[in-house]
């Protein structure tokens, strides 16, 4: 049975305080016309249910500190029995006195087969609901515990897909500064300073948290800075971005992979300039990025083989939203595009 599926205490409370009141008017009527008296009526109703309560009060604290010992059919079918008695026998012995000069002690003895059924059905109900509600206590604090547990795995896959897409760029960008040290210091000091500032910003991210897409965007300036060190003017990248789409949120340094992806396929074989296009919008209620970058066939060739970076991103967006649709890459003529649905939640 599902935490989802099940009634809430509250609704149970409720069920068991109008079983109560339904009982306790049952009796009374059946008391009230068999005795006529409208107060013994009341009174017999009263503590006859009174009694059942204290049983119950009593089985339930027994199953509580005995655990599954009281659970045996058996045992439990004793308790019950025990209570039952007690609540006629004690009935009898308090409200007799009170009686004595009238039909009550005749009429309890009359009608002791109806009080064992009534007595019975009444601790019956109250064992379930009381059941019930514990049960329900269980199942919301397992569920509770579940969610945690879920939480804190998302947490490490999705620190886990980071830590394995940066260490690519962070190679080729410490490569290019090798390479620059001696034959331009001042790029090299510059790539130096971009890359710490990137780094830095990328460290500090929560991956559970979104950011609005101008701050992702500042991240992205950064990280061409350092790729147009290694390019030169073979790398241009063109942006066109909404107003709308720039309020809207995003995970943290989720366009950066495609970027980065787009480059490396872009840029391969290519000795003249290359032009990547960001385009992000509003749509449906949805933040829509696509990067589109040239792509001959030799590319697509490695492409097929190389789609680490885009399974990392659907697996994370996977995650995050609970969605399997929100990339999508294809190849149309000579580009090909990656396209990004970023749910606003």
């Amino acid at each position: 049975m599902h935490s989802d599926r099940l009634p809430s205490r509250s609704r149970l409370i409720i069920a068991l305080a109008l079983w109560f009141a339904i009982w306790f008017l049952m009796q009374w009527y059946a008391v009230q016309q068999i005795s006529g008296d409208n107060w013994m009526a009341f009174t017999d109703a009263g503590i006859s249910l009174g009694f059942i309560l204290v049983g119950i009060s009593i089985l339930f604290i027994l199953q509580r500190y005995t655990g599954a010992y009281l659970n045996r059919p058996p045992v439990r079918a004793a308790f019950m029995v025990a209570i039952i008695a007690e609540i006629i026998y004690f009935q009898k012995l308090i409200l007799t006195p009170y009686y004595a000069s009238t039909a009550f002690p005749f009429m309890v003895d009359d009608t002791w087969l109806i009080r064992i059924i009534v007595a019975f059905s009444q601790v019956t109900f109250f064992s379930v609901v009381l059941w019930l509600m514990n049960y329900i206590k269980r199942q919301t604090e397992k569920a509770k515990l579940q969610q945690e547990a879920d939480n804190l795995f998302r947490q490490a896959e999705l620190t886990r897909l980071r830590q394995q897409l940066q260490p690519h760029f962070l190679f080729n960008s410490l490569n290019s500064i090798n390479s620059l040290v001696m034959t331009d210091p001042q790029k090299a000091r510059q790539m130096v300073l971009n890359l710490s500032d990137f780094l830095r910003g990328t460290l500090k991210e929560d991956e559970s948290k979104t950011v609005p897409l101008r701050e992702e965007m500042e991240v992205l300036k950064l990280y061409l800075e350092i790729e147009k060190v290694r390019f030169g003017h073979r790398l241009e990248v063109q942006f066109d971005v909404e107003d709308d789409a720039l309020k809207m949120l995003i995970p943290p340094l989720l366009i950066q992979p495609v970027l980065e992806n787009a480059i490396k396929f872009g840029l391969y074989n290519m000795l003249d300039q290359v032009l990547i296009s960001v385009r992000a919008v509003k749509e449906k209620g949805m933040l829509k990025i696509e990067v589109t970058n040239p792509c001959s066939a030799e590319t697509e060739k490695l492409k097929k083989g190389s789609g680490f970076g885009l399974n990392m991103i659907q697996r994370r967006l996977h995650l995050l939203y609970h969605r399997t649709d929100l990339v999508k890459a294809q190849r149309n003529g000579d580009l090909f595009s990656t396209t990004l649905l970023i749910p606003q939640v």
